[in-house]
């Protein structure tokens, strides 16, 4: 009895150190028992180079390393170096210690490298103040720091870095608008650099030209290349016969019926007819779900469908192409990420995000694209049921845009352009709705001619060009969709917004505080006149642009464009 006691307790051990034995060998292989650890902050770049760190392991002879689960080389001991992936993305990198008899030990956790694709600055504008050059462009995304460029020549070789710096703007004191300068052009690039010392491609070149002021005229009569496209006024549409005054609209449409509708800051959806009498209000104003407390914007489907901008409420509200209420939604949207960035700002707060004052909207292809002042963003929203989709972003970078206090949104009619009113920056930043890439900035300007200072509305023109109203500056300003260069002011007269270059005002009749426009089936513009708290309505006399620096007009007259119209004389 004793001896089967003893030989099942023998077996038994036996058993026990076989099982042990086995595990020991399938979890710890060899003498490498445990895992190397990263180095805090690495794998990390090092030029166009990866450097791995880690704290060596026990019975290691040599280490082997891991990119993204594939073997890429091994060492003996650390560092390990290695080319840096090409592509943006996140990385991870692992490693494994080897003993001297080829066993591979357990693999680290993976250490993490985002590469960050450098792309080229973009926007490179100046301005000069008072007579120092200063130059601006739009932040790259990662960049810790800017070289800029300078020569005489666009396209030689002999470009010098005048300066780096770490904001997006730089000053040139070596380049002034003086009489030393006068007849000369310069031409500058920008490379962004990230804190790795990555460089992003050169950004395009851009030109700065400094033009004499012609001699034989005096400062107040100064060239300001202005081009003037003359119009007639044929309508004013004020409501009367019980109408009540319009105090301040925004977002005009055209219904087919040829009526005018907006966002009257009163609290309604008004509808002006042909006479510019208040046909009817769309909607009401009221506290309960289908009723609207303050509309500020509106905008329309090709179906007639309503999208409208509540700003007391911070909510959205559709009518139908019949004017009847669907539905209201907040935006007050929840989304929390600690992956949101901010074009040219990586510093998105990770919090919820809450947008809290919406302002601007435009229906496109079936989404509403909203602005928030409190944010600078425009948000996405599906214009079926209105709800969320997205931030508007580059695509390119995933960073949502982070325009400023914007107002209006719009949308030109083919889709390839989406211009976002920025008053407070004075400036029409102009972006790709399909990519989100900014193309380009209409505003930017050396002189008073193409600059802002009050900008209250934004439409495209009949043929497909972008007509600006500033109230401040007395105009209506109209530039290129391809790439925003000013091409000529409509109406007759543009005043220069600073009293003190009064004596700077180039001599064409004014329009008094145009706020919104907007352009009817005829091709008219309708341009609400802030102080007489109507609507204008102009037409073209002929196709000919006037050169205001000759009083000429540009191109053939045609006959009797003249008759009964008496062009402004230029002052002696």
């Amino acid at each position: 009895m004793k001896v089967n006691l003893l030989k099942r307790f023998t077996l038994l051990v036996v058993a026990v150190m076989l099982f042990s034995f086995s595990v020991s060998t399938v979890s710890f292989a060899g003498d490498v028992t445990s895992a190397p650890s990263f180095i805090p902050s690495f794998p990390m770049l090092a030029g166009d180079n990866v450097m791995i760190m880690w704290i060596p392991v026990p019975g290691a002879v040599k280490y082997k390393v891991y990119l993204d689960g594939k073997e890429i080389g091994e060492t003996p001991a650390p560092p390990f170096t290695t080319p840096s992936p090409t592509d943006a993305g996140t990385y991870k990198y692992t490693l494994a210690g080897v003993d001297a008899a080829g066993e591979e030990g357990p693999q680290s956790s993976a250490g993490t490298l985002a590469i960050v694709k450098m792309v080229k600055p973009t926007g490179l504008m100046h301005r000069f103040l008072g007579e120092v050059l200063n130059l601006r462009w739009d932040a790259s995304s990662a960049a810790s720091i800017y070289d800029v460029f300078r020569s005489e020549t666009k396209d030689g070789d002999d470009y010098k870095l005048i300066g780096s710096i770490s904001e997006n703007k730089f000053t040139d004191s070596d380049v002034m608008y003086n009489a030393d300068f006068y007849g000369k052009t310069f031409y500058y690039y920008v490379i962004a650099i990230d804190k790795f010392n990555k460089r992003s491609p050169k950004s395009e070149i851009h030109e700065v030209a400094i033009v004499k002021p012609e001699e034989e005229v005096a400062a107040r009569n100064m060239k300001f290349n202005l081009r003037i496209q003359r119009t007639k006024q044929t309508k004013f549409l004020k409501p009367m016969g019980g109408g009540t005054d319009v105090n301040g609209p925004s977002s005009p449409h055209f219904l087919s019926s040829g009526e005018l509708v907006f966002a009257d800051n009163k609290g309604s959806i008004t509808v002006l007819d042909k006479y510019g009498d208040q046909a009817r209000v769309i909607g009401k104003r009221g506290l309960e779900e289908s009723m609207y407390q303050s509309p500020i914007s509106m905008s329309m489907s090709p179906d007639g469908d309503f999208y409208i901008v509540d700003y007391r409420t911070s909510s959205l509200m559709k009518f139908d192409s019949g004017e009847k209420w669907v539905w209201t939604k907040k935006t007050r949207i929840t989304k929390k990420s600690d992956n949101i960035g901010i074009e040219g700002d990586d510093k998105w707060p990770n919090k919820d995000y809450k947008v809290s004052r919406p302002r601007g909207i435009e229906y496109y292809d079936g989404k509403l694209y909203v602005s928030d002042m409190e944010t600078g963003a425009v948000n996405i929203y599906n214009a079926e049921d209105g709800e969320f989709i997205d931030f508007f972003k580059n695509k390119e970078t995933g960073k949502v845009h982070r325009i400023g206090a914007i107002t209006d949104i719009m949308i030109t009619k083919d889709g390839s352009k989406m211009l976002v009113s920025n008053p407070v920056a004075r400036l029409i930043p102009v972006f790709s709705p399909e990519t989100g890439e900014k193309l380009f900035g209409i505003g930017y300007s050396t002189n008073f001619v193409g600059a802002f200072v009050g900008i209250t509305g934004i439409t495209e023109t009949p043929d497909g060009n972008i007509a600006v109203a500033d109230s401040e500056m007395s105009s209506v300003q109209i530039f290129s969709a391809e790439d925003g260069t000013y091409l000529h002011h409509i109406g007759d007269k543009k005043a220069i917004p600073d009293p003190r270059s009064f004596d700077q005002r180039p001599f064409v009749r004014a329009f008094q505080k145009p706020t919104v426009i907007e352009y009817d089936s005829e091709g008219k513009l309708y341009i609400f006149v802030y102080s007489a708290k109507g609507f204008i309505v102009r037409e073209n006399i002929g196709d000919a642009i006037w050169d205001i620096s000759t009083d000429e007009p540009e191109g053939e007259v045609p006959a009797g464009l003249l008759e009964g119209y008496e062009l402004d004389k230029k002052p002696k």
